[in-house]
């Protein structure tokens, strides 16, 4: 995702403000629609079916991270093309999870870190922790609280969501899917050799048969995943002023 402009406006208004050309200029004749590749692989699309055994969800635990040897070459090393680093770029993935999994957060508390590989030079952040809440009532202590780490300059590549519940709890990795009772024993699995190329496959299918179908996608799909950019606005402007924030702030503001 490039942000060509000064970023004098926050990165929430400046996408609203481009996703409503876009779809303006479509004006109803072109299917737009912006979907992830984890959202067409089969591992990913199981959770929905097993979260109903682990009774009240009370944590959430993500981690994903990488190895990535130069972070100094090309538009992702620039804030100014970039709009940010790896939170928004890598990041957006698992955002794009907590949202299709759980909604929008209702606080971020983020803490975000640069320069990290010595002697290379990049003014985007290399990792990224980001705390976050759902308040499940009117209640403060009856809430459902997470976390996910973020990060470009681990000696490993890991990617893992795990969810936790009364009854049990949930482990999702890349190709593995498992629900664990409360004692940790498994209960049930799914694995799949799927990789990503079927996920892409499976997602141009679906375009195109939206386009033959003749259906037309309005504001409303175009304009969903501004929820991930409202939480991730959330989760920098936490980190700029040491505080925590409610994504939906901002998104309530520019969606009047």
């Amino acid at each position: 995702m490039r942000v060509s402009t000064s970023l004098r406006k926050s990165l929430l208004q400046y996408l609203y403000h481009e996703a409503n050309e876009i779809i303006d200029a479509a004006r109803g004749e072109i299917f737009i629609g912006v979907f992830s590749q984890r959202r067409f692989n089969p591992i990913f699309c199981a959770f929905e079916q097993m979260r109903r055994h682990i009774g009240k969800i009370y944590s959430i635990e993500g981690k994903y991270v990488m190895n990535i040897n130069r972070l100094d070459n090309g538009w992702r090393a620039r804030k100014s093309a970039a709009g940010g680093g790896a939170l928004i770029d890598m990041g957006y993935h698992y955002i794009d999870l907590l949202v299709w999994y759980f909604g929008v957060p209702d606080s971020v508390t983020a803490r975000i870190s640069r320069a990290n590989r010595i002697g290379q030079e990049y003014d985007v952040e290399d990792t990224a922790n980001m705390l976050f809440d759902y308040c499940l009532s009117d209640s403060y202590e009856e809430k459902t609280i997470g976390n996910i780490i973020i990060s470009r300059v681990y000696p490993f590549k890991e990617e893992k969501l795990s969810v936790y519940g009364t009854d049990g709890y949930i482990e999702l990795q890349r190709g593995l899917i498992r629900r664990m009772n409360s004692r940790g024993e498994e209960v049930e699995r799914l694995a799949s050799k799927r990789g990503w190329p079927s996920a892409f496959t499976d997602q141009l299918e679906f375009f195109a048969k939206e386009i033959r179908s003749g259906k037309r996608c309005g504001p409303t799909t175009g304009h969903e995943h501004l929820k991930h950019i409202a939480t991730l606005e959330a989760a920098y402007a936490s980190d700029r002023s040491h505080t925590s924030c409610n994504p939906n702030t901002y998104l309530a503001k520019f969606t009047k």
